[in-house]
């Protein structure tokens, strides 16, 4: 988990570096030009995700690890719209979660920590007002972990770990509404597939579980912002 944080903070460092330069330029072009459109956005993000290998999308509160419980990824988002309709972006999320509860069983998800990396490229379909409307593909990387559960012996957990080095395909829908000239909310929702999986070569029970690690994954996703 220290690695996934470190790496969410070394990509949340490079996207505010070049949204300084980006806001710097837009200064620039707004004092020669106070009419000029702003294209940048810069989001803090707040996501939920569902992985279609039967582990719940959300959990009861129990004590543990800072909202280890809690189905919950924090991350970054930085667009910025070119020429027209078109636009580029990436943005990152880590997030962790541990599953626990005595009707675990064989094969079931036990823990797993994850920062995804999206590059995508964005097309305007939609402009009304303030509400603009979004369609989204590009590439992912994930790097982290996901923990099967092998066997119990009474109440100790016996795990497999599946490491994600894995690249995908993420399509998306992201609708913004600009509120008080600069401020943005997002709502998005992303489906990534993932075609290369890390944890397939490199795992000793390919034969017990055979869809591991995880090919799909959903992620429901909050940014709030500014536009500049």
């Amino acid at each position: 988990m220290k690695r996934v944080l470190f790496l969410l903070a070394c990509f949340i460092s490079l996207a505010l570096s070049t949204a300084a330069v980006a806001f710097s330029q837009s200064s620039m072009l707004s004092a020669q030009n106070p009419l000029s459109t702003k294209k940048n956005t810069l989001s803090l993000s707040l996501s939920m995700r569902s992985y279609f290998d039967g582990s719940p999308f959300w959990q009861q509160p129990y004590p543990g690890p800072f909202l280890s419980w809690m189905n919950l990824g924090f991350g970054m988002q930085y667009s910025r719209m070119l020429d027209g309709r078109h636009g580029i972006g990436c943005s990152a999320l880590a997030s962790t979660m541990q599953y626990f509860g005595s009707n675990l069983k064989k094969g079931d998800t036990f823990e797993r920590a994850l920062l995804s990396i999206d590059a995508f490229y964005q097309y305007q379909v939609l402009v009304k007002e303030k509400i603009e409307l979004f369609l989204t593909v590009g590439p992912n990387f994930r790097y982290g972990f996901e923990s099967v559960l092998v066997a119990r012996l009474g109440r100790e957990p016996f795990v497999e770990n599946y490491d994600y080095r894995d690249f995908g395909l993420s399509i998306g829908i992201r609708a913004s509404r600009i509120y008080l000239r600069h401020l943005v909310i997002s709502p998005e929702i992303r489906s990534t597939t993932y075609l290369y999986r890390y944890g397939r070569h490199h795992i000793r029970f390919n034969d017990l579980f055979p869809n591991r690690p995880t090919i799909q994954m959903l992620t429901y996703q909050l940014g709030v912002g500014i536009r500049f």
